[in-house]
């Protein structure tokens, strides 16, 4: 079976539809999957030598400041562990209610609807934070869960039509077909 003459054949799409995402992320199939790729590194070329030439120069600093080995190399290994996240590619796939992320080679998921609010963020990088809690306590922006945004605007837009549509979305319970065939919503305690 092939589509219209002379396009792709359903192998070629089903092919074009595989998940470029390698390794333990594979989102289920379920027909609207958002996945796209960001490497903040490669996107902003400028930037990122500016932040390298930031951890060279307090690496630096803490060795004429100190005259230790010990520190600047302190200072350097958690100044480019925290800068890590924007050097190295981060992949992210929705699938419906679910949020794969591979940030550093480690892959995660997690279920949107398990998020309470979320907060879109446009400083320096685009990006979503997901909030386990409802409330403005500081540790709340520790243990959130951040999503970037894609630099293309309309896909950008997409991301957040799907977080806004997923987001703190509650099941009411199952739905059973009662004597007039009628669809009712019944919640379990």
């Amino acid at each position: 079976m092939t589509l219209p003459a002379g396009g792709p054949t359903v192998a070629d799409v089903k092919d074009a539809a595989e998940s470029q995402l390698s390794g333990e992320v594979s989102p289920r199939t379920s027909g609207g999957v958002i996945r796209y790729r960001l490497w903040p590194a490669k996107r902003h070329p400028f930037r990122t030598l500016f932040a390298a030439g930031l951890v060279v120069a307090a690496t630096v600093a803490t060795w004429m400041s100190f005259t230790s080995w010990m520190w600047a190399a302190i200072v350097l290994l958690g100044l480019t562990l925290g800068t890590a996240v924007f050097l190295f590619p981060t992949e992210v796939a929705l699938d419906g209610a679910a949020l794969h992320v591979r940030q550093l080679g480690t892959p995660r998921i997690y279920d949107l609807r398990e998020f309470v609010r979320l907060e879109v963020l446009g400083d320096l990088l685009p990006r979503v934070e997901l909030c386990w809690r409802p409330g403005i306590s500081p540790v709340d922006k520790v243990s959130s869960v951040t999503v970037p945004l894609p630099a293309d605007r309309a896909m950008a837009d997409k991301v957040l039509v799907h977080l806004r549509k997923w987001v703190a979305r509650r099941q009411t319970g199952r739905f059973e077909i009662d004597v007039d065939h009628a669809p009712e919503d019944t919640v379990d305690h």
